[in-house]
C-alpha cells in the first residue's frame, strides 16, 4: 500500500532533483558566457534548462503539492498519482537526455508530449477529486486549465516548422502564447491556491468574499495580458486597451492581496517569521514588480523598448521563475517542515539560495539596459551572473541532500507523513 506520506516524498525528492539539475545546466550555460565553449550547442541546453525547469521542477512541486494539500486521503488516489510521479519523472528524464544533443526532434517531442498527457492525467484526476466549493481547489482547477491552454502552443510548433515559417510572427506567437498561459496562468493561479490553503490551514480567517474576488480577477486577467505579449507585432489601440484592462484587473488583485496579507497581525506573524520571511517577501516583491511591469508595458516606448530586447524578455522570466514561483515553494516547503531549517548547513544553503536569486535578479536587469553599460561591463556581468548561478547551485544542492539524503529513514518518514 502507498501511503501519501510516500507520494509526497517523493514527488518533492524529484522536483528538487530537478531543480539541482536545471541549476547545474544553468551554471553551464553561464560558463560558456564567459569562456565560450565552441562545441557547446547552447540553444539545445538552453532547451533542457527551461523544459526541466517549468516540468520537472515547478510542475512536479506544484503537483505533488496540490495532491498532498489539496486532494482527500485515499489510497486509489495515492497509487494513481505515484504511478504519475514516477511516469513524469521518465518524461522529464527523456527531455533531458534528447534536448541537449537533438534540439527538437522526434524523441524530444515524443518525450514532451508524453508529459503533456500526463499532465492532462493529473487534471482529470484533481477534477475528480478535489473539493468544488473549496477556494483553493478552484484556484488549482483553474490553474490546471490554463496549463493545459498553454499546451496549445507547442502543439502548433511542429506545423508551424513543417511549413518552413521558423523565425516568423506565427512561430514566436506560438513560444509567448506557451510562456504567458505558463506564467501568468498555470504558475501564478497554482500558487494562489497554495497560499489560501496555507492560511486555511493556520485557521487564518480572511474575507472569502475578497478571496473569490481575486480568483475571477486573475482568471479575467490572464486572459486579457495575453493582448501584451502581442504588441511586439505591431501597435493596435485595441489590443492596448485590452492588455490594459487585463493589467489593472491585476493590479485590483494585487491591491485586494496585500490588504488580507498585512490587515491581520497574526497572519504576519505565521508568514513573515524566520527564513519564511524573505522567501515569502521576495516571491510577492517579484509578483508585485511583474504584474507593475506588465501594466506599464502597453507604452509604447516600454514595449518597444521590452519586446525587442532579449535581456528585457529574460529578466521578466527569471522574475516570475525564480523570484516568484521558485522562492514561494521554497517558502511552502519550510511552512510545511518538508526542509529543516536548524543547523549551520541548511542556514549556508538557504543564505545562497536567497543572495543568489536576489543578486541574479539585479544582474539580468542591467543586462537589459546595453545602452548604459560598455563591452567591459557586459562581460563583468556575465562573469558575475556565473558565480551566482553557482551559488544556487550549491545552494539548492544542500537543501535536497538536508532533506532527503543524509537524514534517516525514520526522520524522513515522519516529516512526510
Amino acid at each position: 500500500m502507498i501511503s501519501k506520506g510516500r507520494v509526497i516524498r517523493t514527488g518533492l525528492f524529484l522536483a528538487l532533483a530537478n531543480f539541482v539539475i536545471i541549476a547545474a545546466i544553468g551554471v553551464l550555460l553561464r560558463f560558456n558566457d564567459v569562456f565560450p565553449i565552441s562545441t557547446l550547442p547552447a540553444r539545445n541546453w538552453i532547451h533542457a534548462h527551461s523544459h526541466t525547469g517549468f516540468l520537472g521542477w515547478v510542475f512536479m512541486a506544484l503537483a505533488t503539492l496540490a495532491f498532498g494539500m489539496l486532494l482527500p486521503k485515499n489510497g486509489r488516489i495515492n497509487r494513481r498519482s505515484y504511478r504519475l510521479i514516477i511516469y513524469l519523472q521518465i518524461a522529464v528524464m527523456g527531455m533531458l537526455v534528447t534536448f541537449p544533443f537533438m534540439g527538437y526532434a522526434a524523441p524530444s517531442i515524443i518525450f514532451s508530449t508524453f508529459q503533456m498527457i500526463l499532465s492532462l492525467i493529473f487534471a482529470i484526476l484533481f477534477f475528480k477529486n478535489a473539493d468544488k466549493n473549496d477556494l483553493a481547489s478552484k484556484f488549482m482547477r483553474a490553474g490546471l486549465v490554463f496549463m493545459l491552454i498553454s499546451g496549445l502552443g507547442p502543439l502548433t510548433l511542429g506545423p508551424v516548422v513543417v511549413m518552413d515559417m521558423k523565425g516568423t510572427t506565427l512561430y514566436d506567437m506560438a513560444i509567448y502564447f506557451y510562456l504567458h498561459f505558463q506564467y501568468n496562468g498555470w504558475f501564478t493561479m497554482a500558487v494562489f491556491a497554495l497560499l489560501f490553503k496555507m492560511l486555511d490551514g493556520f485557521g487564518i480567517e480572511y474575507s472569502k468574499a475578497k478571496g473569490e474576488l481575486i480568483y475571477k480577477l486573475l482568471i479575467f486577467a490572464t486572459m486579457l495580458t495575453f493582448a501584451l505579449s502581442t504588441l511586439s507585432f505591431g501597435p493596435n489601440r485595441l489590443v492596448y486597451f485590452i492588455g490594459f484592462i487585463g493589467a489593472v484587473l491585476q493590479l485590483w488583485a494585487g491591491f485586494i492581496l496585500l490588504r488580507i496579507l498585512f490587515v491581520k497581525t497574526k497572519l504576519s506573524i505565521v508568514l513573515f517569521n524566520g527564513w519564511v520571511k524573505w522567501f515569502f517577501g521576495i516571491a510577492l516583491a517579484s509578483w508585485l514588480l511583474k504584474i507593475m511591469m506588465q501594466f506599464l508595458s502597453p507604452l509604447p516606448f516600454i514595449s518597444e523598448f521590452a519586446y525587442f530586447n532579449r535581456e528585457a524578455i529574460m529578466t521578466y522570466l527569471h522574475l516570475s521563475f525564480l523570484g516568484f514561483t521558485s522562492c514561494f515553494l521554497i517558502g511552502l516547503l519550510i511552512v510545511k517542515n518538508y526542509l529543516s531549517t536548524s543547523g549551520t548547513i541548511s542556514k549556508v544553503g538557504f543564505g545562497l539560495i536567497l543572495v543568489g536569486v536576489i543578486l541574479m535578479e539585479l544582474t539580468v536587469g542591467l543586462r537589459a539596459l546595453p545602452q548604459f553599460l560598455n563591452l567591459s561591463m557586459f562581460k563583468l556581468l556575465n562573469a558575475a551572473l556565473f558565480g551566482e548561478s553557482l551559488m544556487l547551485f550549491f545552494g539548492i544542492a544542500i537543501l535536497l541532500f538536508l532533506a532527503f539524503i543524509f537524514p534517516n529513514r525514520a526522520i524522513k518518514q515522519k516529516r512526510f507523513s
